[in-house]
């Protein structure tokens, strides 16, 4: 976890995201690395967020998705395998919502990359639902939520209206 000093935004990002944690350095920011299917609509996180936003200055909450993500396609599949079971389990909320009329497997890239910018979209309600702390601040102007989506093999990273 990284804290600037001037506390600009928090970002979080997945665990299985590729390239370093370093590429994104800002002075200006405080980021945490998560796994994709640990939402970030936890207490803890949450309570990470409150701070970054209410105490150190963050005025962006960035909910980051990305393509062919390990931990969606593990959820899609239904894969069983002791605590990460557990974790997966809270993609399903996403996976239902997705509304995709193709082939709803994990072996499907384009329905793998569609249920991530659900769950960033569910995420993103989630926060402003469980954090009243931040749906205040983002209420009064003082905070914005963002949601994107990185294509790993373009590095091109779409934001969302």
């Amino acid at each position: 976890m990284i804290l600037g000093r001037e506390g600009d935004g928090s970002v979080f990002i997945s665990h299985d995201n590729v390239g370093d944690n370093e590429q994104c350095e800002c002075d200006h920011q405080h980021r945490q690395r998560l796994s994709d299917s640990k939402r970030q609509d936890t207490p803890d996180i949450l309570g990470s967020m409150e701070f970054t936003t209410k105490l150190a200055g963050a005025r962006v909450v960035l909910v980051m998705g990305h393509s062919a993500c390990g931990a969606v396609a593990g959820a899609i599949a239904d894969a069983k395998l002791g605590n990460l079971t557990q974790l997966l389990a809270k993609i399903q909320p996403a996976i239902k919502a997705t509304k995709y009329t193709g082939d709803r497997t994990a072996g499907n890239a384009e329905f793998v990359d569609a249920v991530a910018r659900t769950n960033v979209n569910l995420t993103m309600a989630n926060i402003r639902k469980n954090s009243k702390v931040i749906a205040a601040l983002e209420k009064a102007g003082a905070v914005k939520i963002a949601g994107a989506f990185y294509d790993l093999k373009t590095g091109a990273v779409e934001f969302f209206a």
